[in-house]
């Protein structure tokens, strides 16, 4: 791995060491109801605002938040003992008081760089370009962004040191999630131990990583933390998808890696992440091994008491009839419309659904457009009732994306769920790699994961077979 620019001037800090005021953040939004995220390591709390506000964020809980309307989201930095006042008006934020250039500051860097550390996931490069890509946007582009920045020799200590932090976990955990999603197998949604090229990861850096608390309730660093606490399970137990019970093994074999090697406080964190990102694989007897392993933990009754109803509204879902390739809910992520609505795929109900996952920088999504008008025209309008085309893009840029749309004229619906929104298309259906193809059945439940390619001419009978 590189040495990051930023890993030399990397300290930890720490927020609750400061007096307390009694409020730190005045929020004021007219009539413009918008929503407070504040992510811990118990999970990322939501309140809705529906009036001008004030209150107090305990940073000691809370030191990442961030407010968000229908479009965006706005990040803030607070410590106990500072006022950070915003304002939202006409669907743009404002920011005065402490650190305001500061939050100023970092809000443009996530709107310009956080969508090209994104995109770079899934472009389909092989390991070694894809961290030589991420390398020079972080310590080439990210570092001169910040260099050249008119106010940044304004910034406090704590806040030069905080941004500092941010990206060095940014760049450790696109690293992790690049090489979860790279192999994936699509049946359990995890890479072989054969193709994963831990080179990529330092494992001496990720145990010294476990004890720093002051990051505790970042996303990206629990996120990394937990990716790569599955890769090095993967590693160390040679994980490859042979039989029905890899997967129970897996299971038995990371909690048995937490137990030897994670600090008690990021369990609960562990635990909500593995039942987020691989519930379509439990069964009764992987919902057993988790159960074990909670009423072993330290976790408090209160973070017990939630996991444990996750765990039994598994349970009524009766997974172990289902195969372990379905997945009985597919509407559970971020949809948009052309028109810049929130949608759901509910609309589409008792439909058989052909979804297209594409975006508008990948070349061979585009050449597969073509194949996919002329599948539809083979369609009669009474099969076409019953069958939709859904096209959802995972670009960031919404207007290169409408543009695309225009310039490539498929029939069809257009969405787009962008890869750097929270619950993105990608994140949900676990996206290595574009064009990806999607069939969902009448019923609601997955037929192919990883379907046919519309320039398959086997494609029409496999659609025509579901419509009758």
């Amino acid at each position: 791995m590189r040495n990051l620019f930023f890993i030399f001037y990397f300290f930890l800090f720490f927020l609750n060491g400061f007096s307390q005021v009694e409020n730190n953040l005045k929020i004021d939004i007219g009539n413009n109801p918008i929503a407070l995220y504040l992510n811990s390591v118990f999970g990322v709390d939501t309140i809705i605002i529906k009036s001008d506000t004030s209150i107090f964020v305990n940073t000691s809980s809370y030191n990442f938040c961030y407010l968000q309307d229908d479009k965006k989201n706005h990040y803030l930095f607070l410590t106990n003992d500072s006022l950070v006042s915003v304002s939202y008006l006409d669907g743009f934020f404002e920011t005065n008081g402490a650190f305001s250039s500061f939050i100023t500051f970092l809000n443009e860097y996530y709107s310009i760089y956080k969508p090209k550390i994104n995109d770079l996931i899934y472009k389909g490069y092989k390991s070694d370009e894809f961290e030589i890509y991420l390398y020079n946007i972080i310590n080439n582009e990210v570092f001169d962004f910040y260099s050249n920045y008119n106010s940044h020799n304004q910034f406090s200590t704590l806040c030069q040191d905080y941004f500092m932090s941010l990206l060095k976990y940014e760049y450790l955990h696109s690293i992790s999630k690049y090489l979860m999603k790279r192999e994936q197998v699509v049946i359990d949604l995890l890479p072989s131990y054969l193709e994963v090229n831990y080179n990529l990861l330092n494992k001496d850096l990720y145990f010294k990583n476990l004890n720093d608390s002051a990051n505790y309730s970042v996303d990206i660093f629990l996120q990394y933390i937990f990716n790569t606490t599955v890769l090095f399970t993967i590693d160390e137990t040679q994980y490859f998808s042979d039989n029905s019970n890899s997967f129970l093994n897996f299971t038995n074999d990371f909690f048995s890696f937490v137990k030897r090697n994670i600090p008690d406080k990021l369990w609960v964190s562990f635990l909500t992440q593995y039942i987020d990102v691989f519930s379509i694989n439990f069964n009764n007897k992987i919902i057993h091994v988790l159960t074990n392993f909670l009423y072993e933990s330290p976790i408090d009754k209160e973070h017990l008491d939630n996991i444990l109803k996750s765990l039994d509204n598994l349970l009524d879902l009766d997974r172990d009839s289902i195969d372990n390739d379905v997945q009985t809910n597919i509407y559970d992520f971020y949809l948009e419309d052309i028109k810049g609505d929130s949608v759901s795929l509910n609309q589409f109900d008792g439909k058989i659904l052909y979804i297209d996952i594409w975006a508008s920088w990948c070349g061979p999504c585009k050449k597969q457009f073509p194949y996919a008008n002329d599948l539809k025209s083979k369609f009669s309008k009474r099969q076409l009732k019953k069958i939709k085309f859904i096209y959802i893009s995972i670009d960031n840029d919404y207007d290169r994306w409408k543009s695309s749309v225009k310039k490539i004229d498929v029939d069809g619906y257009h969405f787009i769920s962008p890869a750097n929104q929270y619950n993105s298309v990608s994140d949900y259906f676990n996206v290595s790699g574009i064009p990806r193809y999607i069939i969902i059945g009448k019923d609601g439940q997955m037929v192919q994961n990883n379907a046919k390619r519309p320039s398959d001419s086997t494609l029409l009978g496999d659609l025509l077979q579901l419509i009758q």
